[in-house]
């Protein structure tokens, strides 16, 4: 998962667009990612997004590049940002377990 993955996750969430998970199983089959391997993955991602300050960093950084001045001054530089981004994926998690069990 890219910093521009988790741009776009809030950007659809922030538009009412909800994710299909009926897709994941034939993905990770395409791919050949077993689910568990695919949980245990995405889990450890969203803990890293909590625990590691720099990746915080790093995602303003690279979202600069991407974003015009006026949306980084009403979306990047908002201090809540990166705890909502943290948020909507452990959510995103929970969802995702839920639609595979």
């Amino acid at each position: 998962m890219k910093n521009r993955d988790l741009w776009d996750i809030v950007w659809l969430h922030q538009h009412g667009i909800k994710p299909n998970f009926n897709l994941i199983p034939s993905k990770l089959q395409e791919r050949k990612i077993t689910e568990e391997y695919f949980l245990k993955s995405f889990e450890q991602r969203c803990r890293l997004l909590l625990e590691d300050k720099r990746l915080s960093i790093e995602f303003n950084k690279e979202m600069h590049r991407f974003l015009p001045s006026e949306q980084i001054n009403s979306t990047i530089e908002q201090s809540n940002l990166w705890s909502f981004i943290v948020y909507l994926m452990g959510d995103l998690e929970v969802q995702i377990r839920h639609s595979l069990a």
